[in-house]
């Protein structure tokens, strides 16, 4: 489960699990919104991306390398890799430099709300 901020891209928070439980993306999910800036929008369609540039070209031995690995490629997603979508920086640049929104919606777990 990954949380990432559709504006810039940027990886919120993400989580993995070998079983088919929703405690993770629910944890995966509280742990983006406690981040600080409430995004927007937000979505989880990196994985295609984190896929076909990762998981099918290695084969993780166990739970732990698959996360070491995965931890690696999403750092790089964010912190190195420069997207031409966002003129060539990084989602991280794009997500620091981005002003919050006064008068969006806060998001919570138990739902939105306004804020002033």
């Amino acid at each position: 489960m990954v949380v990432v901020d559709l504006f810039s891209r940027h990886v919120l928070s993400w989580k993995l699990s070998n079983s088919l439980d929703t405690e993770f993306c629910l944890d995966a999910l509280e742990m983006a919104l406690a981040g600080g800036r409430k995004p927007q929008i937000f979505h989880s369609r990196l994985w295609r991306t984190l896929k076909y540039e990762e998981v099918y070209l290695w084969a993780y031995s166990d739970g732990w390398e698959a996360e070491i690995r995965l931890s690696r490629f999403i750092w790089r997603y964010g912190h190195v890799r420069p997207h031409s979508a966002l003129n060539g920086k990084t989602p991280h640049q794009v997500y620091n430099q981005t002003k919050p929104c006064s008068s969006r919606l806060e998001l919570t777990m138990s739902g939105a709300k306004s804020v002033q």
